[in-house]
C-alpha cells in the first residue's frame, strides 16, 4: 500500500465537493491514518514506515487542508516538512520526489 495518502485525498475531496460532511469520528480515523503516514525526519510516505516522498506529502496535507480543523493541522511536523522540502528542492527549481529519487518540475 504505497497511495494511502492518495486514496484518503481523493476520497475527502470528492465528499467535500459533493457539500457532504465528515463527522467527528471520521474525521479522527482519517488524521490518525495520515498521521500514520508521517516520517519522523518530515514529509509523509506513501503508507506507514515508507521514505517520505514530495507527492505523498502533497496528497497527505492537502488531505488534512480538507479537513481543515485545528487536530488535522496539528499533526503536521512543520518543522520536519520544512526541512524535508528544503532538502529534496534542486538548485535547477526542480524537486527530488524523494531521497535519491526521480526528479520532477511540476
Amino acid at each position: 500500500d504505497s497511495s494511502r495518502p492518495w486514496l484518503v485525498y481523493w476520497i475527502v475531496h470528492s465528499l467535500d465537493l459533493l457539500e457532504q460532511d465528515l463527522s467527528a469520528e471520521l474525521q479522527a480515523r482519517i488524521i490518525g491514518t495520515i498521521a500514520g503516514c508521517q516520517d519522523p525526519g518530515g514529509g509523509f510516505g506513501g503508507g506507514p514506515g515508507q521514505l517520505p516522498h514530495v507527492a505523498a506529502t502533497y496528497a497527505a496535507v492537502h488531505a488534512l487542508a480538507v479537513i481543515g480543523t485545528p487536530e488535522a493541522y496539528s499533526i503536521i511536523n512543520r518543522e520536519g516538512l520544512k526541512a524535508f522540502l528544503q532538502r529534496m528542492k534542486l538548485p535547477s527549481g526542480a524537486f527530488c520526489m524523494h531521497d535519491d529519487g526521480e526528479h520532477d518540475l511540476r
